[in-house]
């Protein structure tokens, strides 16, 4: 049986037994005999406020984690100039823009994605930076690390986004 059939026509593969309508019996009622497909709920639509204002707050976090790499990268420490403290001071507010700038950007169609994608992203980062600190400071390897965490980790806080916009 496929998902595809007629609503009308969904029967127990087992028992012949009409199935519910709203399609998200997992087992038959009258058996228990398992059901051959696998109903997809619906997602829920991510708020755009909600999605604005966590796209703003990952640009912050990636400006502040991206400025902090690239100033051990280059190997800065206390003093900085005050030109190179300017510019990483920037970076955050930077980081505010753009993310602000995609958020309103991309349609509502991209809103869960984007949002899953921000969170990913800045657990990559995150991630880098503590390798940078513990003393790694070859960038490629830190934006490999960046990129692998970021694979990693996506399943994760895609489950965890969906489910908490499911209970809302």
């Amino acid at each position: 049986m496929h998902p595809s059939e007629n609503v009308g026509e969904r029967k127990c593969p087992v028992c012949d037994t009409r199935l519910p309508d709203d399609g998200t019996h997992r087992r038959c009622p009258r058996c228990g005999a398992k059901a051959l497909w696998q109903v997809e709920q619906p997602r829920q639509p991510v708020d755009y406020a909600t999605v604005l204002f966590n796209m703003r707050l990952c640009g912050i976090m990636a400006g502040l984690q991206l400025a902090l790499i690239a100033l051990l990268i280059m190997g800065y420490r206390l003093p900085l100039p005050w030109g190179l403290a300017v510019i990483m001071l920037a970076t955050p507010f930077a980081g505010y823009y753009v993310g602000g700038f995609i958020a309103r950007t991309l349609g509502n169609r991209w809103m869960f994605d984007l949002l899953v994608v921000a969170l990913a992203f800045n657990a990559g980062l995150l991630v880098a930076l503590i390798a940078a600190i513990l003393g790694l400071l070859e960038p490629v390897a830190l934006g490999i690390i960046a990129l692998v965490v970021t694979l990693a980790v996506r399943p994760f806080i895609h489950r965890a986004v969906a489910r908490e916009s499911a209970d809302r």
